[in-house]
């Protein structure tokens, strides 16, 4: 798309972009940054905010369904996104 064609749109959100391992959880230590959760938390809410989960973790279904109960423990679900 070209810059052209977004200046007619009104693109009025924001995008955030959240990193799993070792930002929003950490493996090593099974625990949670709560400062960055509850940023989380208010990005999923808010309807004028696009947020996306990044992570390394290999997509096969045991490592995604570990992910999804950890975030689940949070109240959030991989469908949030």
């Amino acid at each position: 798309m070209s810059l052209y064609l977004l200046e007619n749109y009104n693109l009025n959100f924001e995008l955030h972009v959240y990193d799993f391992d070792h930002t929003l959880y950490d493996p090593d230590n099974e625990s949670w940054n709560e400062n960055i959760v509850n940023s989380l938390e208010k990005s999923l809410k808010d309807k004028k905010t696009i947020t996306i989960l990044c992570t390394a973790r290999p997509k096969n279904k045991d490592l995604v369904n570990k992910t999804n109960e950890l975030l689940r423990k949070k109240e959030i679900s991989l469908e949030d996104f």
